[in-house]
């Protein structure tokens, strides 16, 4: 059901912090970002740190206190997936700035540690050129995977999860806002279904007002326990039928939802493999890897790489038809 006082506009949008004294938490960080706006000086920086951390909404935040009215034509924001990038990027950087009143402009690029080591030789190249005319802001989760030669030139800020208590804080003001009744058992499944990540919770929130109509502990569990398994068991059985790549497609696809996290999909996985009436021995290696990928998720691991190198083995298995015993360490 929907209630008639919620608005189809995604909540982690139209609550997005639009400055930084509005991001909540992080105070480290933003304390140092407030710095470098009020001092309109800029270094290049790496925003360190998990998904739903805010990195990206502090660094949109940042630009918009450094420029103002000025934004459009000084910033450019990319993701490194995007195509082009280095192309893009190299353009942008080229031009120095005109008819305002900082002397450089701004590249903000998200999830700089999905790059291979070449294309960021590549931009290292670039930062290097217009280091007089631009800066560089990246996020990325994973330091190990950005080469030596950017974190030199880069000061490093690091964002953390989000404690419980700010995740519940949040979503509480948020569901006060929408006018959506909400108790304090359905604030705690929501903020431990997020597991430090405030924007999972707020799309958590928003999937469960919009079906339930109220955020209470039952309806979070009716939404989770209701939508989730069937979403997962379509993953499993693709995996399982010995088609990888469309259960890969499948969990991608799955992971973009509100309020759906690595951790429940590896626990919802168990629960269908333990359906299928394996050998003990064969459970047992899927258990254990399972586990051993949920352990990596909770310590800041990406839930799709990790739930991928789980779904290769079923799919490697399946195609086997069950004849052998599956390789499922991650």
């Amino acid at each position: 059901m929907e209630t008639a006082g919620l608005s189809r506009i995604l909540w982690n949008e139209k609550y997005r912090p639009k400055r930084l004294k509005d991001v909540a938490g992080q105070e480290r960080v933003v304390a140092a970002l407030k710095a470098f706006a009020e001092k309109k000086k800029l270094p290049d920086l790496l925003l360190l740190g998990p998904p739903g951390s805010a990195r990206g909404t502090s660094a949109l935040c940042l630009v918009s206190e450094l420029y103002g009215n000025d934004l459009g034509t000084h910033f450019l924001e990319l993701d490194s997936a995007e195509r082009d990038v280095l192309a893009r990027i190299k353009e942008f950087a080229g031009f120095r700035p005109v008819g305002q009143r900082l002397p450089f402009k701004t590249v903000l690029v998200h999830q700089l540690d999905g790059m291979d080591p070449g294309a960021q030789q590549s931009l290292r190249r670039v930062m290097e050129r217009s280091s007089s005319t631009c800066r560089f802001v990246y996020t990325a989760q994973y330091k190990d995977r950005v080469i030596s030669a950017i974190l030199s030139r880069c000061s490093t800020l690091v964002f953390l999860p989000y404690p419980s208590g700010t995740i519940r804080s949040i979503v509480a003001k948020i569901l006060e806002a929408e006018g959506v009744e909400y108790d304090a058992p359905g604030l705690r499944r929501i903020a431990e279904h997020s597991e430090g990540n405030m924007r999972r919770a707020i799309d958590l929130a928003q999937a469960v007002s919009t079906s339930k109509g109220k955020a209470s502990a039952i309806a979070v569990y009716q939404v989770l326990e209701n939508l989730f398994p069937n979403d997962v068991k379509h993953v499993f059985e693709l995996a399982f039928g010995g088609d990888f790549q469309r259960s890969r497609a499948a969990l991608r696809e799955l992971l973009a939802e509100p309020g759906y996290s690595g951790q429940e999909v590896i626990r919802q996985l168990q629960k269908e493999v333990s359906k299928l009436g394996l050998r003990a021995e064969d459970e047992l290696r899927f258990m254990e890897a399972a586990a051993e990928a949920d352990a990596r998720i909770a310590m800041g691991g990406e839930p799709e790489v990790q739930i991928s190198c789980l779904l290769a083995r079923l799919a490697a298995y399946g195609a086997a038809g069950g004849r052998r015993k599956p390789s499922l360490r991650p």
